[in-house]
Parts: structure tokens; sequence; C-alpha cells
């Protein structure tokens, strides 16, 4: 199958990181095709891009601008040799690719996030709420893909470069002039990671000035027990009872039965059951907290329950590369880095208790700022 890739242009230069990024998605399915619509110098630089097969180039004033008509008309005059259409996911591509489907009546799949076969593909749908799988049985495949959800290919590629002649102008719009606010803010759509602040935080040093906060108690200890997929239990509570439920915390010198846990949430500021507002609750940090976190009785209980998760990873039989994995995503909801997973599978490898080992790296992780902290 081929792929004819329309790069992204911006200034009269290739847009390498969009199109590099879109290059590794089209690859998959297929010997790629990037087709210019701009200036030979950007042909160049898309040829050495690892994956590409060929750079056809359209070196032509009718599209020095962009219009998305033009350009359309070009995309449709190649169409005929390729199964796949594939674009970036920018305002660009997304202003052209509809007028490409209409013209060969095929439906466009925007914000591709994963190519599982030719005709096959994932997109968020519902603001990013829920994943959408769509089978496509058009004979021409036209898609855009989200760049946050692929790499960008290497350099190194050396694909031969063909200058093709226009499509010509229908002269359906033109260009008149164009308004460009200055900004050095990044492309959203090809960022990694977006940090969003409401208006009132107001300029970019406001956030140096966030105040970090420890979670609430009850919060701490309900997500030690859901990570580990332990149970703690409250004196004179019914044992499914997590503390956000809990009223307040029972005297541990009324109590019939103090547990660990009661200690736990009044070490960390839980206010007392007959207080009559959280707005008694404490949330000063102690040297004692700091002590219950790295050597208290609750999280070691909780560490150490037979058929907690380390211990069912353990029975299931997973690698330490795999339970590690596991509990890096169900406490701090992320993969580990290659460095840290590097790390931890040294301490593994080295340590003669596996079982205690684990317990270790899943007490760091709880101990981690990722975990106790917030902004």
């Amino acid at each position: 199958m081929a792929v004819l890739l329309l790069a992204e242009i911006a200034g009269g230069a290739l847009a390498l990181d969009a199109t590099a990024k879109a290059v590794t998605a089209a690859k998959s399915l297929g010997d790629v095709t990037v087709l210019v619509a701009g200036p030979a110098a950007a042909g160049q630089a898309a040829s050495q891009i690892d994956g590409v097969a060929k750079v056809v180039v359209a070196d032509d004033a009718a599209y020095a601008n962009g219009l998305a008509e033009p350009v359309a008309d070009l995309v449709v005059s190649l169409a005929g040799n390729y199964e796949h259409i594939v674009a970036p996911s920018t305002a660009s591509a997304k202003n052209i690719l509809p007028r490409v489907a209409a013209l060969l009546d095929v439906m466009v799949l925007s914000d591709v996030t994963a190519i599982l076969d030719g005709s096959t593909f994932e997109r968020p749908i519902y603001a990013g709420n829920a994943m959408q799988t769509v089978k496509s049985n058009d004979s021409k495949k036209l898609l855009t893909v989200r760049t946050t959800a692929f790499d960008a290919a290497g350099q190194g590629g050396s694909a031969a470069v063909e200058a093709i002649a226009a499509a010509g102008n229908a002269g359906l719009s033109a260009w008149v002039e164009d308004k460009v606010a200055a900004s050095d803010r990044p492309e959203l759509t090809s960022a990694k990671i977006v940090v969003s602040g409401g208006r009132g935080v107001g300029s970019e040093e406001n956030f140096a000035r966030t105040t970090v906060r420890r979670y609430p108690a009850e919060v701490i200890i309900d997500a030690a027990h859901r990570s580990l997929a332990g149970l703690i239990e409250f004196a004179d509570t019914h044992k499914s009872t997590r503390s956000v439920g809990m009223p307040g915390v029972e005297s541990v010198h009324l109590s019939r039965n103090p547990g660990h846990g009661e200690r736990f949430l009044k070490l960390f500021g839980k206010p007392a059951r007959l207080t009559s507002s959280d707005a008694e609750r404490n949330d000063e940090t102690t040297l004692a907290q700091v002590f219950e976190l790295t050597g208290g009785e609750t999280l070691n209980r909780l560490l150490r329950q037979d058929n907690n998760r380390i211990g069912r990873q353990i029975k299931e039989g997973n690698g330490d590369a795999e339970i590690v994995d596991a509990l890096y995503w169900a406490i701090l909801t992320r993969a580990p880095s290659a460095n840290e997973s590097t790390a931890m599978l040294k301490y593994l490898s080295a340590a003669g208790d596996r079982r205690g080992a684990l317990e270790d790296v899943a007490w760091g992780l709880l101990n981690a700022k990722e975990f106790i902290l917030r902004r």
C-alpha cells in the first residue's frame, strides 16, 4: 500500500516536528511519499526524514500562502496512486483534508492516535473521555494524526526529490494578508505535556508561587489502600469503609479496639469525630509524619498483606520489570522512566528476598513527592 503524506508548511519552511511525527504514523501503512506544496528547500528537508520513500514538491505561487482550495486540488490530482492520504492534525491540514474528502466522496478520520491496520484506526471522542475504534471501507482512507501520540521519525534519510507541476488554481479563494500575533508559545498540538492554570494565575512567574501542599490524611491512606489493593481496617467500623467516608477520627483512647488507621489519620491532621467543622483540620507537616511514612505500621501492614498487589503479581508469575511497571502505574499513575526502571531492576536483581525488595520499591513510591504532595 502506498501513502501520500501532506507535509506541514509554516512560514515558508517545513514544520519538521509535526511532519516527522506524521511520518512515524504513516510508515506503518506502506511506502510514504511526502507532498510538499511549497518551496524546494522544504522538500529537501523532508527528504532527510527516516521512513520517507519519495518527496514530490509543487513549488508554485498558488501554494505560497497555504490556501486550502488550491492545495486540496493538488492532493486530489495525485490521489489516484495512493490508498491512504495522511496529514498531521494541524489547523492547516484540518482545513485542507475535509475539502479533499468532499472532492473524493470519502470520509476523513481526524485526530487518529493509533493505527491498528490499514483500515482500522483509534481516535479520541467526547473531549478525550472515550476512545473510538473506526474501520473504514472507503477505497481511499483520509486521516489526520494527532502528533502527540507518535514519536518523531529520526533524521538521516535520503529520499529522492521530484518536482511536479501545479494542479491549477480555480480561483475559489485569494490571499489578501496574514495577521499573525507574535508568540513564543509552542504549538499545543505537538506538546507532550500541557500545564494549564486558571485566569487568576495571570503569568508564568505566578506558577512558581503556587503553594505545594500535602494531600489530606484520608486521601493519602485511601490512595495507598487502592494502589496496593490491600485493606486498612478502622476500629469499630465496617471493613469496607473508606476513610473519606468517616465523619472524623474517633479518639484512640475511647475506641474499644484502636487501630493503626486511626492513628495515621490523627497524625496527618484529620479532625476528631466530635469536631463541628472540617476547618479544624491540621495541615501542618511534622517530623512524626515523616517517621510514619518511612517506618510506620500502617503502610507496613498494607505492604505485607499476602494478597495485595505485590502478592498477586508474584503468584501470577510476572517478572520484575512487569511488576515494577504495574506498581508505578498503580501508585504514581505513570510508567517508570528508563533511568528509574534500570535502577529498580538493578536493586531487585541484587536482593536476596524478592518479595521484601518489591515491598521496598512500593514503599519508596508511596513516599515520593508525586504521591504525597499536590499543587
